[in-house]
């Protein structure tokens, strides 16, 4: 149960490497990638994971081609909170701040879910994780009025910000 109305089964299915090297670009094999998340669906998986970072977007793009529209039972959470400049994983930073969170939330509305029924703010776990982390749990509450009407907030910090 997420959120105390969203039931998923416990088994989901992570999107991530459905993107080019390095999580950057589109699937080399576009009609494979198409084929293996409507297989994932097809064998019961109804949570699905995925971020605006990965490709950037055309992870969700993808997503939308393979399942839109969705069965009634089909979860998908995604993931704001990272930019990133380049394909090398060090082009990559966080940002907490409320107007790149609530861009983030209408950026992925590209999978065709209005209102979004959860999203997930992802940090790292670097030296800066705490004061990141802390200020993830802040403006995920501060977007409410944003088309997210959950917000699951997910890390190995998590324990850490919230002391």
């Amino acid at each position: 149960m997420i959120g105390g109305d969203l039931t998923v089964g416990a088994i989901g299915y992570g999107a991530m490497q459905l993107t080019g090297p390095k999580v950057w670009g589109e699937y080399p094999d576009h009609d494979k990638a198409i084929a293996l998340l409507r297989e994932v669906v097809a064998q019961g998986v109804t949570y699905i994971d995925t971020a605006d970072v990965y490709g950037p977007h055309s992870n969700e793009e993808l997503i939308r081609e393979a399942l839109h529209p969705y069965p009634d039972n089909l979860v998908i959470a995604t993931k704001g909170g990272f930019v990133r400049g380049g394909p090398e994983y060090s082009d990559m930073s966080a940002v907490g701040n409320k107007q790149y969170l609530r861009q983030a939330a209408h950026m992925s509305m590209i999978l065709g879910i209005v209102p979004i029924p959860a999203s997930t703010v992802g940090w790292s776990s670097s030296s800066t994780a705490r004061p990141i982390a802390r200020a993830a749990l802040y403006q995920a509450r501060a977007v409410a009025a944003s088309p997210f009407s959950a917000w699951i907030v997910t890390s190995s910090v998590l324990g850490a910000a919230a002391s």
